[in-house]
Order: structure tokens, then sequence, then C-alpha cells
């Protein structure tokens, strides 16, 4: 309870990696029987035991991490210094001993790939039972792999295999048939709404990971215009609502919609093979404008600006390409 607590008050506003609201995630989602009776206990019980330790982790790693480099906190010798000799801060070190493991590089990689493995292990069991799993158990196991992908994208740390194997599972699942074929706009139907949100959240990292290593992109599936689709508000049914309250919706579903811009960059990125240069001019999906502020006495966010900037560079880059010798 209280990792769903810290989550959903410091991190689930920045990017909603469980695609719920906290009351629909703990009233509903997580009433799941895990008493060992039989298989799918079992499994239930494995599965959130995961789902849980995921958590745990990205929590301890949001609350540690102080510096733009994980693994690179700026250190000065004086300072260092001044903190052994100091008492107070000594006592403090001590306490804090238990996460300091997770500022080492390889025992944090350790962790992480844990709980990846321990997630793909119990997927043939899910192949064998799958028409016994509640639909709720799913959505727990899918948002683990959303969560690995999340750590790896805010710590900065490059490991393909996390989002190869998450795209392998969803795949699994056929996920991506109800993203295309299925109803997008059907979004209150029991459960599916939840699926399509986080196959919707798979894209983003795949395009993230893409973009920040160069990579090719694992999913080619055009997701504009999902973000208010998907997660915009029923005035009549807050069950699917992805926040209760309309502030930090607002700035949900601003993060979503960079999501949405960074993905049409990367899918439409110039390329060196074009030698004739007649696509080197691109210009974004229509349904990508400069965000409007609905209350001019509102701040900017963070994520407003650099939404704004990267239309700003697109739009420089053409008007430097499109200068004639």
């Amino acid at each position: 309870v209280n990792l769903i607590d810290t989550y959903y008050e410091f991190i689930h506003v920045g990017f909603p990696i469980i695609p719920l609201n906290k009351k629909t995630l703990t009233n509903e989602i997580l009433l799941i029987n895990t008493q060992p009776i039989s298989t799918i206990h079992e499994i239930n019980n494995y599965v959130i035991l995961w789902f849980r330790n995921a958590l745990e982790l990205l929590v301890r790693i949001s609350l540690k991490k102080r510096y733009n480099q994980f693994f690179e906190a700026p250190r000065n010798d004086n300072e260092n210094n001044e903190f052994e000799n100091s008492g107070d801060n000594t006592k403090k070190r001590e306490s804090n001993e238990n996460d300091d493991f997770l500022e080492n590089k390889a025992l944090f990689i350790s962790a992480l790939n844990e709980c990846l493995q321990k997630n793909v292990d119990i997927h043939p069991k899910f192949r064998e039972n799958r028409q016994e799993i509640s639909p709720k158990i799913e959505i727990i196991y899918l948002s683990t792999f959303i969560l690995l992908n999340y750590i790896l994208a805010f710590v900065g740390y490059d490991n393909s295999f996390v989002l190869g194997m998450s795209v392998t599972i969803f795949k699994e699942f056929k996920v991506f048939e109800q993203f295309i074929w299925g109803d997008i706009q059907d979004q209150y139907d029991e459960m599916s709404i939840a699926f399509k949100r986080l196959y919707f959240s798979l894209v983003i990292f795949d395009s993230l990971q893409s973009c920040c290593y160069g990579g090719a992109k694992l999913l080619n599936v055009p997701i504009q215009g999902a973000t208010e689709k998907l997660f915009k508000r029923d005035p009549e049914n807050s069950k699917w609502d992805i926040d209760e309250d309309p502030f930090e919706i607002k700035c949900i579903l601003q993060t979503l919609k960079l999501g949405e811009l960074i993905t049409d960059f990367v899918s439409n990125r110039r390329s060196v093979c074009d030698v004739t240069g007649q696509k080197l001019l691109w210009e974004p999906n229509e349904c990508f404008n400069f965000m409007q502020q609905s209350n001019v006495d509102e701040p900017l966010t963070t994520v407003q600006i650099f939404h704004d900037f990267l239309l700003i560079k697109n739009e420089f880059t053409n008007n430097l390409l499109s200068i004639q010798d």
C-alpha cells in the first residue's frame, strides 16, 4: 500500500506507467485471490509479487535519484572529507545503507534483470492457462514490463533486451490486435482500455529507445491522436480515468502528447539513404500544434516547453535545408 501511495503521489503525474487511477487499481484490479489452492492462484500470487518488486525498485530509484546521470553523481573530495568527519552525516549515511546498493551499477542491473527474468519465466504457464487467468492479472503482468522499461529510461541506461522481450510478450498476448483492429474509441469497454493504454506506453518507450540510442524501432504502429481517445475523462464514468485529479490529468496528457510527438519524429527521421534530398523536408502530423494554456495565469511546464522546442527545432531545420545553394 505504501508503495502504491508513493507511486501515485510522486511518479504517476509524470508518466502513467500504471494506466489506471489509484482507486481502480486498489479496489478492483489488485483484488485477486492469491491463496495457493490451485495453479491459477499460484500464478496470481507470483505475478503480484514481482509487480510489487518492480514497483519497489522504481520507487526507491525515483526517490534516490538526485542527478542527471544516476550512476555518475558528482563528487567533491573536500566535501567528502567533511562528510566523513561529521557525526550527524555519518549517522545519516548509515541509516541509508540499505538504499545505497542501488547506486552500484552492477547490483542495479542485477535487480532489474531478476525482475525481468522472473516475469519471463512465468509466461509458459500463462500460455497453458490463458483461458482461466483473469484479465486483471494480465494487466498487472504487462504493467510490470512497462515499469521495467520506465526504470531504464529514467536512469538513462541502454538495455534493448528488456524492450525486445517486452515487445515479444505483448505480441504473445495479442495486445496489438486490440489496439489496431479494435475500436480505439470504445475506451470504456471493460478492461480493454487498460491493455490499449499499456500498448500505447510500450510504443512510446520503443520510440524513446530508438531516439536516444539510434536503434531501429520495433513497433511501427501510428499512435497520432491516441492520447485524447484513450486517456480523456468520461464525465459519466470516472472508473477508467487515468487520475482522479483534473489538474494532474492535464499534466499527464501533456506528457503523453510529447510521447506521441517523439514517436512521430522517430518514425519519420531523415535518412542518409535519401541521396536525392527530396524527403529531407518533413513536417509533423497536423495533430501536433504548440501547446496552448487554458489559463494565462498557469505557469508553463517543462513538458510544454520541450514539446514546443521540438516543433521549433524541426521548423528551423527545414528552413536551413530549404536554402538553395
